[in-house]
């Protein structure tokens, strides 16, 4: 096999498919990580998401606006649409 060894593309993948995620309200503010899923979602903790506006930055430096669209507090995920 040539190129990148296994462990290097399988590092390569999770980089791309993990968002630096930041959120900000009147009176809470947050940021964490989140992991890529297909259809524009986002995968990432409740707690992280509690401001009104929500930012999601990829891997390459861009941010995107996101919105909540499912929420568990007890399990503490949410689910993004970007």
């Amino acid at each position: 096999m040539g190129g990148v060894p296994v462990p290097g593309r399988v590092a390569e993948n999770l980089r791309r498919a993990t968002v630096q995620i930041l959120s900000a309200g009147a009176r809470e503010q947050g940021n964490g990580s989140g992991i890529v899923l297909p259809n524009d979602c986002v995968l990432t903790n409740a707690h992280v998401v509690r401001g009104s506006r929500i930012l999601v930055e990829n891997w390459e430096g861009r941010s995107y606006a996101a919105a909540v669209i499912r929420f568990n507090n007890r399990r503490d995920l949410a689910l993004l649409s970007v």
